[in-house]
């Protein structure tokens, strides 16, 4: 009998034994099961959005854009915030939300007036450029010699003496981007802790499959041509596209030559195709760019007058920008130019027409010659 009890108690226990085992069993089960569901989330503020997107990816999560918001700490582009927070843990597949910066405020700057039925009243863009940016080892530096003073004859018969207008004074072109983009960073002003690419890739004609950095220089070339046809001394930063030279270095070029005006050359570009049109950036009234900000201002309006005019494309106004690297490392007055949409198929065709080239050329020279006249 004492024998038999005994035998059913060791059953009991080792069921007891077997049933936890089991139990531990499931639990080490679905603790694994539910840490192969899970991810830990990366951390993508400060990152460029694609930076961002990749990251995600790689953690098995998407990026979803909450918001997109004008930021004076964050260029545009970049994540200002996200939920959830990097570092916590999710289950794969989740989404990630995020708010994009759209860079500062643009800043609509009303031209003032100049002579009587020239009309200069911008547009406001809906949507800015999208931050374009970028020395060969040696500036290209070209020194015509300035023609002698035309002779022209009045009706009446008196020869009237005219000197070469903008005579003596030095531009630089910067023919925007480069072959190979150049995604180090370098520091958006003297001695930020905030950084941008040296030199982005820019923009791909929709149709043409054109790159950005060869009809820049198409252009920049054009209006060289025109400049030293005035007497007007040329700097280039590039003269072809197979280059290195970050945005820091374009600046410092100009400032080397002691430019009366930098002028970069850019073609915008858009997620929405029917965009199109051109706007001029110049520096903002910001610590690093007080000095320039106001003939700055004033080049960018004559400038964009005259591109409006010669080119037939839309007015998508002036405006000032702090984010940009090019300008805060600038000592000289500087301007960048968009023009047109690479994004925009009527556009792109456009801009791969050496006529509508000679057109874009011929409304910055007038622009240029105009602000070097008044300086």
């Amino acid at each position: 009998m004492e024998r038999c009890r005994s035998r059913r108690q060791g059953r009991r226990r080792l069921i007891l034994f077997a049933a936890l085992c089991l139990l531990v069993l499931f639990g080490l089960m679905a603790f694994q099961a539910l840490a192969f569901s899970q991810t830990r989330v990366p951390r993508c503020t400060e990152k460029d959005i694609e930076e961002a997107k990749s990251l995600a990816s790689s953690a098995k999560l998407k990026i979803s854009i909450a918001k997109e918001v004008f930021s004076e700490t964050h260029p545009e582009g970049t994540v200002v915030s996200q939920e959830p927070a990097g570092g916590s843990r999710v289950r794969k597949g989740s989404l990630v939300k995020v708010v994009v910066s759209k860079g500062p405020r643009p800043i609509k700057v009303e031209p003032v007036a100049l002579e009587a039925g020239k009309d200069m009243s911008p547009e406001t863009v809906s949507e800015t450029t999208s931050t374009p940016e970028e020395r060969p080892s040696t500036p290209v530096l070209s020194t015509p010699v300035a023609p002698p003073p035309s002779t022209d004859s009045t009706s009446t018969g008196t020869s009237v003496t005219t000197p070469p207008t903008a005579g003596g004074k030095v531009v630089c072109i910067d023919p925007g981007h480069q072959a190979r983009a150049n995604l180090g960073r370098e520091p958006i002003g003297p001695g930020s802790s905030q950084t941008k690419e040296k030199c982005r890739g820019g923009a791909t004609g929709v149709s043409s499959g054109t790159p950005e950095y060869k009809l820049t220089l198409e252009i920049g070339l054009k209006l060289r041509a025109l400049l030293e046809k005035k007497g007007i001394t040329v700097v280039m930063t590039r003269e072809t596209n197979d280059v290195d030279i970050s945005n820091i270095e374009r600046a410092e070029i100009a400032n080397e030559a002691g430019a009366h005006l930098f002028v970069r050359i850019h073609h915008n570009g858009s997620s929405n195709l029917s965009l199109g049109g051109a706007c001029t950036l110049y520096p903002a009234d910001g610590s690093w760019t007080a000095p320039i900000y106001a003939s700055s201002r004033r080049a960018a309006q004559l400038i964009q007058r005259e591109l409006v005019k010669s080119t037939g494309l839309k007015n998508n106004s002036i405006f000032a920008r702090s984010d940009i690297t090019g300008f805060n490392w600038s000592k000289v007055p500087a301007v960048l130019t968009e023009i047109g949409f690479l994004s925009n198929p009527e556009e792109d065709r456009l801009l791969n027409t050496g006529e509508f080239q000679d057109k874009a050329a011929q409304g910055l020279f007038n622009g240029i010659v105009e602000y070097l006249n008044e300086t």
